[in-house]
């Protein structure tokens, strides 16, 4: 039997954290309704290759839309802290300058705010964080559940995807 190194350890609660932190945003994102893609799982890394969001008729239906993908975007960070309560935040970075981008570009932003990033604006997006906790806490099982099917690949396609989140939401 294979002794295991601390760095293969390490990576393995890396890898452990990627599949959580993937399984939030997949989670949230099949729960608003988004067409998924393809996702990847490495070591260290994590990437949803694009749910996208379909277009919107109105305003109102559009504001709706970038409220769901801000929570999404911070349902991958809340569902890393299921595996792990003291996650370092600063690996979900491009979510929350995504976050920060998209808000700002599709006019979600407190009229305070006089730019993308500034603190009224900070503070009017961690109301989505809340939202996006929220959101996790209640199907916890569920990202659980999907997590421990993402930790086992490399990748998995829309069609993968759906087939398992059916399988989750079904039983």
């Amino acid at each position: 039997m294979r002794k295991r190194t601390r760095k293969s350890q390490e990576q393995t609660i890396d890898r452990w954290e990627v599949a959580y932190h993937e399984a939030g945003h997949i989670i949230s994102d099949y729960l608003h309704g988004f067409s998924l893609y393809v996702v990847k799982i490495g070591n260290h890394h994590g990437h949803v290759a694009g749910s996208r969001v379909a277009s919107a008729s109105n305003l109102r239906e559009a504001k709706q839309t970038i409220r769901a993908r801000v929570v999404s975007l911070y349902a991958g960070i809340e569902a890393q802290k299921l595996f792990n309560n003291s996650a370092d935040e600063s690996r979900a970075r491009s979510d929350f300058a995504t976050a920060v981008r998209e808000s700002w570009n599709e006019g979600l932003f407190p009229r305070s705010s006089a730019s993308p990033g500034d603190q009224a604006h900070l503070k009017y997006l961690h109301k989505f964080r809340l939202l996006a906790r929220k959101l996790v806490r209640e199907y916890e099982s569920e990202i659980a559940r999907l997590a421990k099917w993402l930790h086992s690949r490399d990748a998995a396609t829309d069609e993968q995807l759906y087939r398992i989140l059916s399988r989750i939401f079904d039983s």
